[in-house]
C-alpha cells in the first residue's frame, strides 16, 4: 500500500502594502527629494549662469568686430546731436574717431520722430546695444520694449552712418533678440538684459577708450534715477583703493546684475580668499566730488556676489 504524498502548502498571494509600509516609502522619496532638490536647483541655476557668461564673450566678441571695423571700441557715455550745433567737443571727437568723415554741419534725424532738434543721451547700457546694432526701425519714446524694433546697422555713408533711411548698411555686430529689449528711462533706446528668468536689470557697460581712462559717469541713469537698480558707483577695480587698477585697463567693464536684479556699489574686488567684495572706501579719482566717498556697507555688497561680469568666470563671489 501506498504512502500517501505530504501535502503541499497553499501559496496565497500578498494582499499588498499595508498603510504603514506605504507611508515609509512616501517618506523616504521625500527626503531623497529634499536631499536631491538643492542639487538640481544649483545645477539649473550653474547653467544659466554659465549662459550669461557665454553671452557676455558674444558681446565681447561683436565688440572687437566694431573696432576692427571702425578703429575704437564704443563709447560707453556721447551726447548725440541732432542740430549740428550743438555738438559739444567731446562727443564730436568720439565720433570723428569712428566716422572721420562724419558730416557735421547737416541736420539728421536720428532717433526717427520726425524732427531735428534733439540731444540723445546715450548712457553704458544704451551705447552697448546702439554702437552693435545701430539706429533701430522703430525709436518712439514711450514704446514698450517689444515695439522697439529690429536692428538694421549703420549706413554705409560714411558721412551719414546714422541716416536711417540708406539701403546699403554695416552690421549688425550682435544677434540682439528684441524680446530681451528693455527701456528704462523711456527714450526710445533700448538697453538688453541677459537671459536669466524674469530679468529686468540691463548689463552695464563701461569703456576705458582704449587706455585713456574708464568714465564712471557712464551709467548715472541707474545710479541716480533707477535707485532700485543699485547702480555701480564705479567700475571694478583689482584691489582696495582708489590706486588699485580697473579691471580691463584697455578694454571695457561688462556686467550683469544677477539673479537679484541688483548691481552693488563697485570699486573693489579682490579675486582671491572669502572676503572679494570688502567694504573699505573707494570713489574715482576722475570725479572726486560726482559720488559720495562713504564705504559701502556689508549689505551693500551683498548685491554684487552673483554679479557676472567678463573679468570673472562665473559670479564674483562663488
Amino acid at each position: 500500500m501506498l504512502a500517501p504524498s505530504p501535502r503541499r502548502p497553499i501559496i496565497r498571494p500578498r494582499a499588498g502594502f499595508t498603510l504603514i509600509e506605504l507611508l515609509a516609502v512616501i517618506i523616504v522619496i521625500m527626503i531623497l527629494m529634499a536631499l536631491l532638490a538643492p542639487a538640481v536647483m544649483g545645477a539649473f541655476r550653474r547653467v544659466r549662469i554659465t549662459a550669461v557668461r557665454a553671452e557676455i564673450s558674444q558681446l565681447e566678441t561683436a565688440i572687437g568686430k566694431f573696432k576692427a571695423t571702425y578703429g575704437a571700441e564704443p563709447p560707453s557715455m556721447i551726447l548725440l546731436q541732432e542740430n549740428p550745433a550743438n555738438w559739444d567737443a567731446t562727443s564730436r571727437a568720439v565720433i570723428r574717431q569712428l566716422w572721420p568723415q562724419y558730416d557735421f554741419t547737416s541736420s539728421i534725424d536720428i532717433n526717427g520722430n520726425s524732427t531735428t532738434t534733439d540731444t540723445i543721451t546715450l548712457t553704458g547700457p544704451e551705447c552697448l546695444v546702439f554702437f552693435l546694432s545701430g539706429p533701430n526701425v522703430q525709436n518712439t519714446p514711450g514704446t514698450t520694449p517689444l515695439n522697439i524694433g529690429a536692428c538694421r546697422g549703420f549706413s554705409k555713408n560714411p558721412a551719414f552712418p546714422f541716416d536711417r533711411t540708406s539701403v546699403t548698411r554695416e552690421g549688425p555686430l550682435f544677434e540682439f533678440l528684441p524680446s530681451r529689449f528693455t527701456d528704462i528711462d523711456q527714450d526710445g533706446f533700448p538697453e538688453y538684459v541677459d537671459p536669466l528668468p524674469s530679468q529686468t536689470a540691463p548689463y552695464l557697460y563701461y569703456s576705458a577708450y582704449d587706455g585713456g581712462g574708464y568714465n564712471s559717469l557712464s551709467n548715472t541713469e541707474f545710479t541716480l534715477i533707477n535707485t532700485n537698480f543699485a547702480g555701480l558707483i564705479e567700475p571694478y577695480r583689482q584691489g582696495i583703493g582708489v590706486n588699485a587698477p580697473y579691471f580691463k585697463p584697455n578694454g571695457f567693464q561688462i556686467i550683469s546684475p544677477g539673479y537679484d536684479k541688483q548691481y552693488g556699489f563697485g570699486g573693489a574686488y579682490v579675486t582671491t580668499g572669502s572676503s572679494r567684495l570688502p567694504t573699505s572706501p573707494t570713489v574715482d579719482p576722475q570725479y572726486p566730488n560726482a559720488f559720495s566717498t562713504a564705504a559701502p556697507t556689508s549689505g551693500q555688497r551683498v548685491f554684487e556676489s552673483d554679479n557676472i561680469t567678463n573679468f570673472s568666470e562665473g559670479t564674483l563671489a562663488p
